[in-house]
């Protein structure tokens, strides 16, 4: 991890189950006590190796495996699930751009000569108390403080929303939403229509009016670690597919079994459907030899969409 330049382990909650399962059942139920705890013992075994780490915002814990009844939906996210470590799966809808949030701000006073630091801490970060984030301008005796920008840390900072997917939605249901908060390295790695599966603890940010809450509070994903899932399906084949496939490859004209096979109930028209299997198979390929390309043929795109409307045999 240290020798690739990386600040953040990825722990796989299966191992930990089976040699410490308490400390498995903690990390789902207390998770920002148990994460502090890893994160400190993290700090403390990179502190005695001899790689040399130089990563100002510390190391950071991830986690992925079975996570049981905490898998869920942006649907199924429940208040109960609230300060635990869940697994969400969902489309990303909405991303903000990255911005640097400030984590140490370092000051300089000519008057005294002295270099000060103030910590900044919100309820997104799991690790620290929060902190009084008024931005010093002068010291305790009234002295102007100038900010040493370059030796002031920072960090990437970027929420998201992620949608549930549309094949787990109800019918006649709006999808449902939550948004995510990723810092550091987690940062910039989706994209709106991103199917992902985030780990994360799921936790409230107080609102206040006036100094008053309102009771509401908004709820949110910190995430640790971002999974990307696959939109392409992968086919499960029994062996009897197989047997077919393999006993098609051997016959003698597979091409002219595949054409009467697409669209069976529409009669005819066979040139027509070897012509819409080529152009399925020249797509899935995307190869074109170099005849081609000087002859002026363009590329096609990976997505072709046809439509086949039956009536009085017809094909459209």
């Amino acid at each position: 991890m240290m020798q690739d330049g990386e600040s953040r382990l990825v722990m796989k909650l299966d191992e930990i189950r089976e040699v410490m399962p308490e400390r498995a059942e903690g990390l789902l139920t207390q998770s920002v006590l148990e994460m502090n705890c890893l994160q400190s013992a993290l700090r403390m075994a990179i502190s005695r190796s001899d790689v040399q780490a130089a990563v100002k915002t510390g190391f950071h814990v991830g986690f992925e495996g079975t996570f049981g009844e905490r898998h869920v939906n942006p649907r199924t996210l429940k208040s109960s699930y609230l300060g635990n470590l869940v697994c969400c799966e969902g489309i990303v809808t909405k991303c903000s751009s990255v911005r640097q949030k400030l984590l140490t701000s370092v000051h300089y006073c000519p008057a005294t000569n002295k270099v000060l630091e103030k910590k900044f801490a919100d309820f997104t970060m799991l690790d620290t108390i929060v902190t009084n984030n008024t931005y010093p301008t002068e010291d305790e005796n009234k002295n102007p403080l100038e900010t040493e920008f370059g030796q002031s840390v920072y960090k990437d900072h970027q929420t998201f929303t992620i949608q549930e997917l549309p094949e787990s939605a109800p019918a006649g249901q709006l999808p449902r939403a939550v948004d995510c908060v990723a810092d550091l390295d987690l940062a910039d790695r989706v994209k709106p229509g991103d199917r992902v599966r985030i780990i994360g603890v799921f936790r409230v940010l107080p609102t206040k009016q006036n100094g008053v809450s309102s009771g509401s509070f908004r709820s949110i994903i910190i995430i640790n670690h971002i999974q990307m899932l696959s939109k392409e399906v992968i086919p499960n084949f029994e062996p009897h597919d197989v047997k077919d496939v393999r006993k098609i490859s051997k016959s003698r004209d597979p091409f002219e079994l595949l054409a009467r096979s697409l669209a069976p109930s529409i009669c005819g028209h066979e040139e027509t459907k070897k012509a819409l299997l080529c152009v399925q198979r020249q797509a899935g390929s995307n190869q074109f030899t170099d005849d081609e390309l000087k002859a002026g043929y363009e590329q096609l795109e990976n997505d072709n969409a046809a439509m086949i409307v039956e009536g009085k045999n017809t094909l459209i």
